[in-house]
């Protein structure tokens, strides 16, 4: 009995040892990059100018998807950049977006054509979203400006078209958190079918969106749960197999430091570099409630997606744009909606509203 209890005991211990390592993985932590210095030479060796690799992509897939890291507006100025490029339209005529309500599509497919369209209208492409909060930076707008401007000398037939993902969805029947927790849940339902759509024409299509939604889920999440909860490039890759490519954009200083001496802005590949076998976790901590949304928390990055978005330094924006704060009107409607939603939106509301008066000495 002795000698059993011994072996319990033992048992229990490495078992809550395991239970406390895994565990630490949910603590915040500091990024890292487990390559040496040689292996990181070999990534950088294999790096290319962003646009021209984004464009080699497009050669031989119908699909690339740059991932936007919300409020962090380097990603998406890098994305204006590609649009510009004169090569882009040359080869790809749509853009698919989940910065904005497919209730507008029609006023955007005014205002990209030229027409006259008030700023206060376009600006309801994205506050009437679902995720409102995610959009309030300003360069959204500048994308669709941006657009805009180029479709402006761009032949007819090479014009851009940029297509809201989201269902379209009105604020104003929003009476309770069900009703919005129903929208957000099935969100991804519509991604697809707007995306799909432009394939089974036989066109090729660049995906912004949030990069959680471009990435290859792991195979037992795959099987143990229906296409409805698989990110969106994951359905994508099902139905349209070896046609998706997949950007993730670089985030973490300790991770920016570390390639530092890559050009900027350029494209770093993973599935054939030393990344492959990189933890994701380890590149960005913050991943750790998706992964283990999805089983998976020593996922590696090469199993996940194809390649690094790297643009020097970049960070988040922690306030809201001037001018948003100097509109009440739309302050009061956000703060309806969010005494709807309630929780952790309305929690970051309410400090990211305060940090902004302090900010502004409003």
């Amino acid at each position: 009995m002795k000698l059993n209890g011994l072996l319990s005991h033992r048992i229990l211990t490495t078992f809550l040892a395991g239970a406390v390592l895994q565990g630490c993985e949910y603590l915040p932590h500091s990024a890292k990059v487990d390559l040496t210095p040689e292996q990181i030479e070999k990534v950088i060796d294999k790096a290319q100018p962003a646009n021209s690799a984004i464009m080699q992509a497009f050669a031989t897939h119908q699909v690339v998807g740059v991932g936007d890291y919300h409020w962090n507006d380097a990603f998406i100025f890098q994305a204006i950049e590609l649009i510009r490029d004169p090569e882009f339209a040359k080869e790809v005529q749509h853009v698919v977006v989940e910065f904005g309500n497919a209730k507008h599509q029609e006023l955007l497919n005014q205002y990209l054509r030229g027409e006259d369209v008030p700023d206060y209208e376009l600006q309801q492409v994205v506050r009437d979203s679902i995720y409102f909060m995610a959009w309030t930076p300003e360069v959204y707008l500048s994308f669709f400006k941006a657009v805009r401007e180029q479709n402006k000398i761009l032949p007819l037939e090479q014009q851009i078209i940029v297509h809201l993902a989201e269902a379209p969805f009105d604020w104003t029947t929003v009476k309770s958190e069900k009703t919005w927790k129903k929208a957000a849940k099935s969100k991804t339902d519509y991604f697809y079918k707007v995306t799909e759509e432009i394939l089974n024409q036989g066109d090729k299509a660049l995906l912004i969106f949030g990069a959680f939604h471009l990435v290859q889920a792991p195979a037992q999440y795959v099987t143990e749960n229906s296409e409805a909860m698989w990110p969106l490039a994951t359905r994508l890759e099902k139905h349209f197999p070896e046609q998706v490519y997949l950007v993730w954009p670089m985030t973490e200083p300790v991770v920016l430091d570390r390639f530092s001496s890559a050009s900027s802005p350029s494209i770093l590949p993973v599935s054939t570099t030393p990344l492959a076998s990189t933890r994701f976790i380890d590149l960005l901590p913050k991943s750790r409630f998706k992964l283990a949304d999805m089983g998976e928390m020593n996922a590696k990055t090469g199993d996940l997606f194809d390649a690094f978005l790297y643009v020097s330094e970049n960070k988040r924006s922690e306030v809201f744009p001037k001018a948003m704060m100097e509109d009440k009107a739309w302050l009061d409607e956000m703060d309806r909606r969010l005494e709807i939603i309630g929780g952790k939106m309305q929690e970051k509301f309410v400090s990211i509203k305060e940090q902004s008066e302090a900010h502004y000495g409003l």
